[in-house]
């Protein structure tokens, strides 16, 4: 037993060389290196034949009825061997007709009737169906045979393996559509059809990639059926010699011994299936596209003419050996009684362990299934695509298909919709059918379908008075038969329902039971179905072609058929020695027909292509017949001048009655045809239009030209002059004012002259016409008359809105611009407003962490306290600084500031950052390193990063796990991108609150415990920034299993500078170990509540603070107590007048000193820590920590010292 998933990977190993192999024919500059060997190519693409039913079917049917099976090769073999003048006709009409299908030949024969078109593919469908049922049953059950069957188990139990296979006991309530292989095959099948065969639409049906991978496949099924059949020679049997031997000793071999060839050959059976395989070259869809769509060279047949009936020949001598060691096997218990026949191709080599060799044959069936699906499904989809759906839907004016200019996408959507539709029915009819019926029945249902054609087909190319009418009802009735005695039994016995109407007849009526017509009931299925339906179909087809003659189109399209090009050029046939016609009897002669000027032009022209001159007295050669021919064929028609050319070249006086006829009919016919034709098209257009003749009477008009003029009843006759008309228009008001002769005269004197006008008339009711006219070659003139009414007025309100557009828009612009302002001043209000709120909020918020800092050092017992204080602290600074955060995101006061970096420093310092927190949390956190350099701002990147793993360590519970990382992608237009994302194992987030997670303060209800609750910003605020930065964050959470948040960057095209780690947003300093005792520190701030726990702080830390709420304060104080500061603590916002900066550089001016500085301020804009850096100062942000405060002092202090 192998594997599913080996059969399965070297399936789509194969599946990958078929691609490979049909890539390689659509590239022009490899396809140009196949083309010296085209023939055999296509010779080999033939056997697209050998489908399942010739690789499985051929050896069930010889291992159970003998020689029998014979007939599906010799049927073939003597057509393409005894037929070759009859295929080669086709082929040569399909080449020159340019024909895309069976339907297409069919219908384009036959007056090139659409209805005629619908029918040939409805039926091609239909008849297709039991075919496709063969290869789903096909594969299905080599399938299952080679990945649930042990050698050991197909000698001990191999009854029941196989009987598993092929009895239709498939439980109702275990049953799924995945369970069944031949779902899966059929749904496989149809995927390789798609992309195998509607990657693009071809200009023609050619398919140069797909012949040479049907080609490839033809091999591959050949080798792998030649190497079963060793085996069973060389291994099975001893030895060729012993074969005989082995024969006679086993009872059931007997059926395909020497003795029984005869009674198996000449029996009714036989001959009717050799008929039925002989049609089915020319008839079935896929081998009538194969052996005369593809053809790129009508003489590539000559080559097919041997090679393909030795490759039958082949195939048949190679199922001999397998029949017959697989029914010894049989005999001798190796396989078990109720094996099936069919498969022995399988399971021959699996009974002798030889795996290889088994999937081997898999595959080789498995290739003579896919060939005949591609191009069968292939052939039917475009049949339907183009004479069905198409012509559908173009009948539907509101869908305007006429107005694309590529209709390609839905070309190939129609196609491989109509792909999926045709598998799903011919899985439909595989699951319904009787899963015990033989390979060998099913495709002979569908060869009796297909045989329906042949009347239609032979009758094309050999009998002209063939009709439509012949063609339609010989089709229809012969296909009702076939529905009748053969698919429908067929789908009732599969069913199991409606038995009695195979019984006892429709109503009871016994002669008319579906198998037994009449009461004969000495015939197989096949062979009955064969004959009545066959027998119908050409009694209609002749009835009915001979109740009416054929129409002038049909009678074109059958000299087409029935005498090819190739078989009339008289360039081709060398004319008869008898012949003396001279060059002047040919000129003559066109003259009659074409015209003396015209046939002098063309004559002279014919002369300077040749070196010689044409005298009229000498005899005229091959090339001047076929070009007089030719010439004739463009006035009277081809088939008229090839009748008057032959009178000509045998020197017959007069021509047959009949054929006199024939060329008047076919003339008169065409020119009424044309005349009619003419009138169709002038009464259907819009414009009004009249026609003069070199007299100046009128000849020719359209009712719309009437309509337009309101002339009075019968006014307008043939031969009434145009003075008249005029002279009742001028009379009427319609030509303006002036004497009704001047306007006769001023417009019969433009007609005369030949000159060209247009110009529009405004009329008294209103309208307004376009009046243009030409002149007409050989004399006259033609007038279109044109309403452009509705164009004029839509011209007018176009004018009067361009006038008022001018003022419209500078009121509108004007307006928005005051919007605007109004808009730009509440956005600063707000900021302002803010800024404020900030500063004001943050005082006392300092204040507060500052005395909670020294409580916590005066008073250890108070620890839990102080700790709950910080974190109250801590949350409500968090809210401020992000809503701050928030409105200047908001307000687009936050410009990117975008470089080129190593993603890596940014994910290096985060690690860094959380490592510590994680450890605490008793969580794992991990990263991901990556080399790229990407295109971004590294700060408010980071900030980003740094809510989302934050968030990640937040609401992962002890023992969970962290891990950010990145992955190369791209974006739609190509352009390398990177995502990075962050995951971890935590509570995760239900898919109704996706969306609502980024809102502000939204948090969900999962968040229990006070250590995972957030204030519900930060994901807000990492949304805004993406915005700002055009990063989009993606997530993707599964409650109780974790969350994946993930944002898109572009990779940079150009390289980092240098890789340094992104200093964090925050301005931390370092800490260095360096005592503050003893230091002299001046604080300048004006709130007294900050000074004094400033005060409190620093003395704890034995310091020595100085505090002022000014500047003039702070130097009095320095000069009562003559003290020189160590270090300023200034705020920035001290009053209205002084700001922070200004007042350490006064201090430092008045005191004569240089001191370090700290800025401690609740403003937190850019600007300002700007500012601070620029003069030296260091920048602390309020509420400050006193951890942070005092590494700054420490620092500060180790600078100094």
């Amino acid at each position: 037993m192998l594997q599913p998933w080996i059969v399965i990977l070297c399936s789509l190993v194969y599946i990958g060389i078929l691609f490979t192999i049909a890539r390689y024919g659509d590239i022009e500059r490899y396809a140009k290196k196949l083309r010296p060997h085209r023939a055999i190519i296509y010779s080999l693409s033939l056997a697209v034949y050998c489908t399942s039913w010739t690789y499985y079917g051929a050896v069930g049917s010889a291992a159970s009825s003998g020689w029998r099976y014979l007939a599906i090769y010799l049927g073939p073999t003597l057509l393409i061997v005894f037929g070759y003048q009859f295929l080669k006709k086709i082929a040569t009409t399909c080449t020159e007709q340019n024909i895309t299908s069976i339907a297409d030949f069919i219908a384009s024969r036959y007056g090139k009737s659409r209805f005629l078109a619908i029918v040939v593919t409805v039926i091609a469908i239909t008849g297709t169906l039991p075919y496709i049922a063969l290869q789903l049953k096909a594969i299905a059950s080599s399938f299952e045979v080679l990945t649930q069957a042990q050698p050991q188990e197909l000698i001990t139990n191999a009854g029941e393996v196989i009987s598993n296979l092929t009895l239709n006991n498939i439980s109702t309530s275990s049953y799924t559509l995945l369970s069944d292989t031949g779902f899966i095959v059929a749904t496989v099948m149809a995927l390789f059809c798609i992309l195998f065969g509607t990657r693009y639409v071809h200009s023609s049906e050619h398919h140069e990639g797909l012949i040479l991978a049907i080609a490839f496949e033809s091999l591959v099924k050949f080798f792998a059926l030649a190497f079963v059949a060793l085996l069973a020679v060389f291994i099975i049997v001893d030895s060729p010699a012993d074969l005989m031997t082995k024969i006679s000793e086993a009872s059931n071999a007997s059926k395909i011994s020497t003795n029984t060839l005869a009674s198996d050959l000449f029996t009714l059976t036989f001959v009717s299936n050799m008929v039925l395989a002989m049609a089915a070259i020319f008839c079935l869809p896929r081998q009538f596209h194969v052996t005369f769509v593809e053809i790129t060279n009508v003489n590539h047949l000559k080559q097919a003419r041997w090679v393909f009936p030795i490759y039958l020949l082949l195939t048949a001598v190679l199922v001999i050996p397998i029949a017959i060691a697989g029914t010894i096997a049989h005999s001798s218990v190796t396989l078990p009684a109720l094996a099936n026949p069919d498969m022995y191709v399988l399971t021959l080599p699996i009974s002798y362990g030889n795996n290889i060799l088994a999937m081997f044959a898999f595959i080789g069936g498995f290739s003579a299934a896919t060939g005949m699906a591609i191009v069968a499904v292939i052939t039917l989809s475009t049949m339907v695509c183009n004479d069905i759906v198409m012509p559908l839907l173009f009948r539907f004016q509101s869908l305007k298909l006429k107005e694309y200019k590529d209709l390609t996408g839905l070309l190939l959507l129609i196609r491989r919709i109509s792909i999926v539709c045709i598998f799903i029915l011919g899985y439909l009819y595989y699951q319904y059918i009787n899963r015990t019926q033989a390979l060998a029945s099913i495709g002979l249902t569908a060869f009796v379908a297909a045989i329906q054609f042949a009347p239609a087909l032979i009758a094309a190319v050999y009998w002209k008075n063939a009709t439509r009418r012949g063609a339609i009802a010989g089709l229809l009735s012969g296909f009702g038969i076939w529905l009748y005695t053969l698919f429908i039994p067929t789908v009732i016995s599969g069913a199991g329902v409606g038995t009695s109407l195979l019984t006892d007849g429709p109503w009871g009526i016994g002669l008319l039971r579906p198998n037994n017509l009449f009461g004969i009931d000495f015939l197989d299925p096949t062979t009955h179905s064969l004959l009545f339906s066959l027998s119908i179909n050409v009694i209609c087809f002749i009835a009915f072609s001979w109740q009416r003659k054929p129409g002038l189109v049909e009678r074109i399209q059958a000299a087409n058929f029935t005498q090819t090009a190739s078989e009339v050029d008289t360039r081709s046939q060398a004319l008869p020695w008898w012949s003396t016609v001279a060059v002047g009897e040919l000129r003559l002669l066109a003259e009659k027909f074409v015209g003396v000027a015209a046939t002098k032009k063309a004559f002279d022209d014919f002369t300077n292509s040749r070196s010689s001159e044409l005298i009229a007295s000498k005899k005229a050669d091959a090339d001047l017949v076929h070009f007089t021919e030719r010439l004739l064929g463009g006035a009277i028609g081809a088939s008229s001048a090839k009748v008057i050319i032959t009178s000509v070249i045998n020197k017959q006086k007069d021509l047959p009655l009949e054929d006199v006829f024939s060329i008047v009919d076919e003339n008169y016919q065409a020119l009424q045809f044309s005349q009619g034709l003419l009138q169709t098209t002038i009464e259907h257009i819009d414009q009004g239009i009249s026609v003069i003749d070199e007299n100046f009477n009128i000849v020719a008009w359209n009712s719309r030209y009437l309509e337009i003029y309101n002339y009075p009843k019968n006014f307008i006759k043939v031969g009434v002059p145009v003075a008249d008309i005029i002279r009742h228009n001028a009379l009427k008001g319609e030509c303006g004012e002036g004497v009704p002769e001047e306007h006769i005269e001023k417009r019969i004197n433009f007609m005369r002259s030949g000159s060209i006008h247009s110009f529009q008339r405004y009329r008294a009711d209103g309208t307004v016409l376009q009046i243009q006219g030409r002149p007409l070659p050989g004399g006259g003139f033609v007038t279109s008359f044109t309403d452009i009414t509705e164009h004029k007025k839509v011209e007018r309100e176009l004018r009067d809105t361009n006038e008022n557009l001018e003022q419209l828009v500078t009121g509108r612009t004007k307006e928005l611009s005051l919007v605007n302002d109004k808009l730009q001043q509440v956005n600063r209000s707000k900021t302002r407003f803010l800024a404020a709120v900030n500063h004001d909020v943050m005082q006392p918020l300092n204040a507060a962490r500052l005395f909670t800092a020294a409580l916590e050092r005066s008073d250890p017992n108070q620890k839990q306290l102080t700790n709950r204080i910080n974190s109250s602290l801590n949350s409500a600074e968090e809210i401020i600084k992000t809503l701050i955060d928030i409105s200047k995101l908001d307000s687009g006061s936050i410009k990117p500031t975008i470089t080129d970096f190593h993603v890596n420093d940014v994910l290096n310092t985060l690690y860094k950052e959380f490592a510590v927190i994680a450890d605490n949390k008793e969580l794992e956190l991990n990263m991901v390193p990556c080399s790229l350099v990407i295109t971004s701002d590294a700060h408010l990147l980071r900030r980003i990063l740094q809510n989302l793993i934050a968030n990640a360590l937040r609401y992962t519970k002890a023992g969970g796990h962290v891990l950010f990382g990145c992955r190369r992608t791209h974006s739609d237009t190509g352009e390398p991108t990177l995502k990075i994302s962050v995951l971890d194992t935590g509570v995760g987030i239900p898919n109704s609150e996706l969306s609502a997670i980024f809102e502000e303060f939204h948090q969900l209800d999962n968040q229990t415990t006070e250590e995972t609750k957030g204030v519900g910003l930060g994901l807000s605020i990492a949304k805004r920034i993406g915005q700002t930065l055009d990063h989009p964050i993606y997530i993707e959470s599964i409650v109780g299993r974790g969350s994946v948040f993930s944002l898109v960057v572009p990779v940079s095209h150009k390289g980092a500078a240098a890789k340094k780690e992104v200093a964090t947003l925050k301005r931390s300093v370092p800490s260095i170990a360096t005592p503050i005792a003893g230091l002299v520190v001046l604080c300048v701030d004006n709130d007294k509540n900050i000074l004094d726990a400033m005060r409190t702080l620093l003395e704890r830390w034995a310091c020595h603070p100085y505090c002022a709420e000014s500047l003039e304060e702070a130097l009095a104080l320095c000069h009562k107590h003559s003290v020189k500061p160590d270090i300023m603590l200034t705020d920035y916002h001290i009053s209205r007048t002084e700001k922070g900066i200004a007042v350490m550089q006064s201090l430092e001016k008045g005191l004569n000193l240089k001191i370090p500085g700290v800025l401690i301020t609740a403003d937190v804009s850019e600007d300002v820590i700007i500012e601070a850096e620029s003069y030296g100062y260091s920048y602390l942000s309020k509420p400050v920590k006193p951890a942070i405060l005092r590494k700054t002092l420490q620092k500060l202090t180790n600078i100094n010292f």
